[in-house]
């Protein structure tokens, strides 16, 4: 089959889709704003002060201020916390004093609370060990005892709770 193409059929863009496409860029152009008017009140960069005016009626001064050196240093603070993840910061400059010292009290911290924690764990494993060799030894002992009396002709109570039946209550 052969196609047949006519010229500026499907190709011309209508001016409906063009006013869709200015309408969305406008709709996201509007978002974005509002999201820096958001973060800029919450960060403190506009700040809206009101005041009662003396003696006259039911009139208020509207006050905003602007922190341009505050939007600044928070825009130089996000850079480096981006640069700082990308690890672009540590091949431009070596760790300052101050993060050599973090570094080294994390590796304290953690080394400590491992040394806790292994500690622990062996104090708990030598107790339960303690406990079963105690317990073993008991059993052992009593099983002696008391095959000792049967083959000396000693009559065993049966009424006395065995040493299993204490562990199952």
């Amino acid at each position: 089959m052969y196609a047949i193409e006519l010229p500026f059929v499907g190709n011309r863009i209508s001016e409906r889709e063009t006013n869709m496409r200015r309408l969305t860029l406008l709709n996201v152009l509007f978002v974005l704003v509002l999201c820096i008017i958001g973060i800029g009140f919450y960060r403190g960069w506009f700040v809206v002060a009101t005041q009662d005016r003396d003696g006259e009626d039911s009139k208020i001064d509207v006050q905003l201020t602007v922190d341009p050196d505050k939007a600044s240093d928070d825009i130089k603070a996000v850079e480096e916390r981006a640069r700082k993840l990308t690890n672009n910061e540590a091949k431009e400059t070596p760790p300052s004093r101050s993060d050599d010292e973090a570094r080294d009290n994390v590796r304290d911290d953690v080394r400590d609370d491992v040394r806790d924690d292994v500690r622990d764990d062996v104090r708990d494993d030598v107790r339960d060990d303690v406990r079963d060799d105690v317990r073993d030894d008991v059993r052992d002992d009593v099983r002696d005892d008391v095959r000792d009396d049967v083959r000396n002709g000693v009559p065993v109570d049966n009424s006395l709770p065995t040493l299993e039946s204490r562990e199952l209550q």
